[in-house]
């Protein structure tokens, strides 16, 4: 149990790093955050051409906030080799479609065959719905609350 937690850890750590993590970010609509993040990712690495432009064509297919202060927006086709998630967590909330967010996960996944990729879907998902998790990262905004929120269970 404790080699299939610790193999699971090393994943996620491959998935979520510091430098896919930031808390200096502002925006007074998605879009604007969206734009933001984007400009702050691509001063740290490389993002796909095109990249914004399909994150902001599935916004304007669906919701992609779900409550708890927080979304996950992500492009609407695959556009990236491997799995990351670039996190910001906003200076001030921000009403997304239909909730108020302040917590963004913004998700690529990769096109790479991955057999730990439901691990990675099950662990997101249990940290954004835990209303306890989303405030203490809203407070901290550390890398180490998230991985820590990113770890339970």
């Amino acid at each position: 149990k404790n080699t299939l937690k610790s193999s699971r850890k090393a994943y996620l750590s491959h998935i979520y790093r510091p430098e896919r993590f930031f808390t200096e970010i502002k925006g007074t609509s998605k879009e604007e955050v969206l734009e933001n993040l984007c400009i702050a990712i691509g001063k740290r690495e490389k993002l796909p051409e095109g990249f914004l432009e399909s994150v902001l064509i599935r916004e304007g297919l669906g919701q992609t906030d779900f409550g708890n202060h927080v979304a996950m927006p992500h492009p609407h086709k695959l556009l990236e080799e491997e799995t990351k998630v670039f996190v910001a967590v906003l200076k001030q909330p921000v009403f997304w479609t239909k909730n108020t967010v302040q917590a963004v996960f913004l998700a690529s996944i990769g096109n790479r065959q991955d057999e730990c990729l439901p691990h990675f879907y099950e662990a997101t998902a249990r940290a954004m719905q835990s209303r306890e998790g989303m405030e203490r990262l809203i407070k901290e905004k550390t890398f180490k609350v998230l991985m820590d929120i990113l770890d339970k269970g």
